[in-house]
């Protein structure tokens, strides 16, 4: 998937970013939270929406 599939709202501190997918179908997916992995350029689910990622962020299960 190429990176302008993603809009990207936070960075990690170490060149990865979360971000939700953009689809044509569906738009901006904000329902789903992929973090890019910028050494292996992997996308890798993280949460189901970002309340759910803020809620496992403060929990360190992010």
């Amino acid at each position: 998937m190429p990176l302008d599939c993603f809009l990207f709202f936070a960075g990690n501190g170490c060149g990865d970013y979360y971000g939700f997918p953009i689809t044509k179908q569906d738009g901006v997916r904000e329902d789903l939270v992929y973090l890019w992995d910028h050494e292996y350029d992997n996308r890798i689910w993280k949460a189901d929406g970002l309340k759910d990622a803020i809620e496992k962020y403060y929990n360190d299960e992010i």
